[in-house]
C-alpha cells in the first residue's frame, strides 16, 4: 500500500487539471444554429433556422398577424425564452418568459398569471406548441 502513495497526487493533479469527458463548455460568443417549428391554433405553422451566438438575445420570429414575437438567449448550460401574443400568451411557467436546461418541446398557453398564484381554479387552454432544436459548434456539447 504504501508504494501506491507517491502516485495519489499525481492521479489528483491530472484528475482536477484535465477537463471533464462530455463536458465541454459552449463559449461564449459561438454561433449556434437554433431550428424551430411554432404551431398556434387557427394561425399557419411557422418554421425556420436562425444562427444565433451565446450570450446575445436572438429573434426567431417576428410576425404580423397575428402578432407573436419569439425571442431566445442562448447561454453555455441553459437558455431563455421570452414570446410575446396578440393575445395574452404564456409559456408552461405561466409568464411570457422561461429560463431552461435540456427541454425543447413547449406549450403555448392562453393567458398569463405573472407570479401571483390563483384562489379558483381555472382551466389553461393550450393554444399552441414551440418546438426547438439545436446544433452546437463541432467538439463542444450541452449537457
Amino acid at each position: 500500500m504504501m508504494y501506491r502513495l507517491p502516485l495519489l497526487p499525481a492521479v489528483l493533479l491530472l484528475a482536477i487539471s484535465g477537463p471533464l469527458q462530455g463536458a465541454a463548455e459552449v463559449k461564449s460568443n459561438k454561433e449556434i444554429k437554433i431550428g424551430f417549428v411554432v404551431e398556434l391554433d387557427g394561425a399557419d405553422r411557422i418554421s425556420g433556422t436562425a444562427f444565433c451566438r451565446t450570450g446575445n438575445t436572438c429573434r426567431l420570429v417576428d410576425q404580423k398577424s397575428p402578432t407573436l414575437t419569439l425571442d431566445i438567449k442562448v447561454n453555455s448550460f441553459y437558455s431563455e425564452m421570452e414570446i410575446d401574443c396578440e393575445d395574452d400568451c404564456s409559456l408552461p411557467s405561466g409568464i411570457r418568459a422561461i429560463t431552461f436546461d435540456n427541454t425543447r418541446e413547449f406549450d403555448i398557453w392562453e393567458g398569463e398569471t405573472g407570479v401571483l398564484i390563483q384562489s379558483v381554479f381555472r382551466r389553461w387552454e393550450r393554444i399552441g406548441k414551440i418546438v426547438l432544436d439545436f446544433s452546437y459548434p463541432k467538439r463542444t456539447m450541452r449537457w
